[in-house]
């Protein structure tokens, strides 16, 4: 069975990046791919561009064979068969459907629910249910977005990780004082865990003093700001960690965690809005008892087991249900 071509479309998040390369990867781990990441110009004047065109192949205008005919390369026909193409974020929304156009036995997947008409155009869109998308054929409902982390079973109950966000202007307010009550409050009750700490680039200076002076007044507590941590450290820490502990601002953070296998404890954030999209999501995993939400005055809780079931999965029921409907003999494979 030959593989299956992919186009992974990369906007340069590393957010959303993740997500397509998550899709992917469990694409490949249940039938072979050919994979060719394609970078989305995030310049102002190519994004117009990608709208040009796919307005004018949903007009089928002769102006738009013409252009198509002016790039080279690019004319229907010239490049190799493609099957798959997928991307994240706002600014593929286009690149995806203007690839369409070119390839036009291709499926097209998009990691999120776009706004209309593009909605209507892609052939299916992967939306965590925290976004609340309306029943269509077109969209598979996941319970959070597609995560790349392994979960390696090396959990160790007696490691903790705590994991710090920090500013974001649109969503939340900070209070590093009162965050650094509650760390210490953790922190102090539980000396029987050994706590890995670690911020994150949005963590305001101030934060991070006050946890590294809390770091290291504990015995048990070991402090690692970002700029000090590698590549591929988070998810190292995933893998032993049995525990991790995550502001409920950093909910990629959770997901992650999750994916991972880890039992997860979320703290809450001062949010501008009570009615948003990150703590519908965290609440409805509290709901499916898959995290736990952290309130001020509670004891410690000696966190010796995973609540819920199994580790999230989302990446590969994605990849599952893009075979699912388009090439269900390679799911036997």
């Amino acid at each position: 069975m030959p593989p299956l071509a992919i186009i992974a479309l990369l906007d340069g998040s590393p957010g959303h990046e993740k997500q397509t390369r998550a899709v992917v990867k469990a694409l490949g781990t249940r039938t072979p791919i050919a994979v060719t990441p394609e970078t989305v110009d995030r310049r102002g004047r190519a994004i117009a561009a990608n709208w040009l065109r796919y307005g004018l192949a949903l007009l089928s205008s002769p102006l738009s064979a013409l252009l198509s005919s002016l790039s080279p390369g690019r004319a229907r026909g010239r490049e190799g068969r493609v099957d798959l193409i997928v991307g994240t974020g706002s600014r593929t929304h286009a690149a995806l459907l203007h690839r369409k156009q070119r390839h036009p036995e291709a499926r097209t997947v998009c990691c999120m629910m776009p706004d209309l008409p593009f909605a209507l155009g892609l052939d299916l869109c992967l939306v965590p249910a925290h976004d609340e998308p309306p029943a269509r054929r077109n969209i598979f409902t996941t319970i959070g977005p597609p995560c790349g982390v392994e979960e390696l079973r090396e959990h160790d109950p007696g490691r903790a990780l705590l994991l710090i966000g920090g500013l974001d202007a649109k969503s939340h307010y900070w209070d590093s004082e009162r965050l650094a009550r509650r760390v210490r409050e953790i922190l102090a009750g539980s000396p029987h865990l050994t706590w890995t700490v670690s911020t994150s680039p949005r963590t305001p200076d101030e934060t991070a003093d006050k946890l590294a002076y809390i770091a290291g007044s504990l015995p048990n507590v070991s402090l690692f700001r970002a700029a000090e941590t590698p590549p591929g450290w988070i998810e190292r820490q995933y893998a032993v960690n049995g525990q991790v502990w995550v502001t409920a601002d950093s909910v990629s953070m959770v997901y992650e965690a999750l994916t991972a296998g880890c039992r997860v404890v979320v703290l809450p954030v001062a949010w501008k809005q009570r009615d948003n999209k990150f703590q519908r999501s965290i609440d409805l995993l509290v709901a499916r008892k898959l995290a736990r939400e952290y309130r001020d005055g509670e004891p410690a809780v000696r966190l010796d087991s995973r609540e819920g079931g199994a580790a999230l999965r989302e990446a590969d029921r994605c990849a599952a249900e893009i075979l699912r409907r388009w090439w269900p003999e390679r799911l036997e494979i």
